[in-house]
């Protein structure tokens, strides 16, 4: 046997058994770029829910505004893929007061087969304050 096929051989085993590690490096490298991408839509989430939450005439409004910002804003970061929940806390609602909005999201990174059965839960709480000078309505006005 020649030492040139005795090498070529010895490249193809090397790269053979070296594949599966680079693979699996690879799928872990792609995951955390989805946790990542998916922490960062939260955050943004988060803080526009808070926002939209705090310039709502009326705590009930603030509740349905902050929700409906959140949703807005997850679709917009394609957070589709796992369980969004978007909740806001009105009980210091009021001029001088704050709201707080929790998202809650779990990542589920299909697609890739190693990954498959990690299911990442995260969340992310913003505290808007509420302008202290501005007239609100009450919760029964129209």
């Amino acid at each position: 046997m020649s030492c040139q096929r005795r090498q070529t051989g010895q490249s193809t085993v090397a790269l053979a058994i070296m594949m599966p590690v680079l693979l699996v490096l690879l799928q872990g490298l792609v995951g955390l770029a989805v946790v990542v991408q998916a922490e960062l839509g939260l955050v943004a989430v988060a803080q526009e829910a808070a926002h939209a939450a705090a310039l709502a005439p009326s705590a009930g409004e603030a509740v349905d505004q902050g929700e409906q910002r959140g949703q807005e804003v997850a679709t917009g970061f394609a957070l589709h893929t796992g369980e969004l929940h978007v909740t806001i806390d009105t009980s210091q609602f009021g001029p001088g007061g704050q709201v707080q909005a929790t998202a809650q999201y779990q990542v589920n990174p299909l697609g890739m087969p190693i990954l498959q059965w990690v299911v990442v839960p995260l969340e992310r709480r913003q505290v808007e304050p509420v302008a202290r000078y501005r007239s609100l309505r009450s919760s029964s006005e129209p």
